[in-house]
């Protein structure tokens, strides 16, 4: 029997094996008004779909620039951090990289962003920008293009980085 439910009786009647009592109470669930339970991490939070869309208008963030300097900035989701380190990127460099990008790049848009985990959810704005990036492999700095998506978080104080990477790497 389900916790909290009683939808299958109680007591020492069988109503089926425990998989097929499982799979009732999913298509119960699935049919009645079935409420999910999701935070958003962003300061922009209305006219969520529930999935990964894209947001009218924008940018999102017009007064990032005017924030950024005492913002702390730091990348969220588990690609972004693996990403940040492959970059060496430090939180001073992500602050500049996201000025590069707003006062220079290219806005691609808005868009609802899952971050690792099925509920947790943030408004972005994405940009494409070139910035000087060493590249071992030539022994020097090289004009590279980069995708970055970020959003300012609830309170104002945290600019939260959920994606940046060089194109080959987009998803």
């Amino acid at each position: 029997m389900i916790a909290g439910c009683n939808c299958f009786g109680s007591g020492s009647k069988s109503y089926g094996t425990s998989r097929e009592r499982a799979n009732r109470a999913i298509r119960i669930d699935l049919r009645g008004a079935l409420t999910i339970m999701v935070t958003i991490v962003s300061s922009h939070q209305t006219d969520f779909a529930g999935t990964p869309s894209k947001i009218a208008g924008g940018p999102l963030y017009k007064n990032i620039l005017a924030i950024i300097d005492s913002a702390s900035v730091s990348a969220i989701t588990k690609q972004c951090i693996k990403d940040v380190a492959d970059l060496a990127k430090d939180e001073s460099s992500l602050k500049s990289s996201i000025k590069l990008a707003v006062s220079r790049g290219r806005f691609l848009g808005s868009e609802w962003c899952q971050i690792n985990s099925s509920d947790v959810w943030a408004a972005c704005d994405a940009y494409s920008f070139t910035e000087k990036v060493w590249i071992d492999a030539a022994h020097k700095d090289m004009e590279c293009e980069l995708y970055i998506k970020f959003c300012i978080g609830k309170t104002g104080a945290v600019v939260l980085i959920v994606s940046f990477h060089p194109p080959r790497q987009r998803h």
